[in-house]
Order: C-alpha cells, then structure tokens, then sequence
C-alpha cells in the first residue's frame, strides 16, 4: 500500500477502533479522524457539519462547471 499524507488532526490505528472509537470521537472536539493502518491513512471520519459543507461545495462546483460548458 503506497504511504498517503494524513489530512486529519487527530488518527487512530484501525486495530483500536472497535475498543476506542467512542473515546476518540468525543476527544475530536469535531476533528476529522484518520483511520491508519501501518501509518498511513487508509479512511476518514468527518463530523456530519464538515461533510455536509463538502458535499454542497462539490455541488456547487459541479454546477459552475456545467454553467461554463453552456455559456462556451
């Protein structure tokens, strides 16, 4: 598995999930969280705010993409 660059502030090895991820999430002060295996991350957990904003970003970028392809 190639290595990736973590983006999140906080992470946890995908072995201590099941036990910690209770803790972790309540630590995270709304943090996005990598899930790493070996080191490198391999899932992220993004609070539902962060998520929604991301998926009405994307939207809106899809949107003027499509505006530009009409306008052209």
């Amino acid at each position: 598995m190639p290595k990736r660059e973590n983006y999140a502030e906080k992470s946890i090895d995908i072995n201590d999930v099941e036990k910690n991820l209770d803790r972790v999430l309540n630590e995270s002060k709304d943090a996005s969280i990598a899930i790493v295996k070996d080191g490198t991350p391999v899932f992220y957990c993004v609070p539902a705010d962060t998520y929604a904003v991301m998926l009405e970003t994307i939207e809106a970028s899809e949107m003027e993409e499509l505006s530009a392809e009409f306008i052209n």
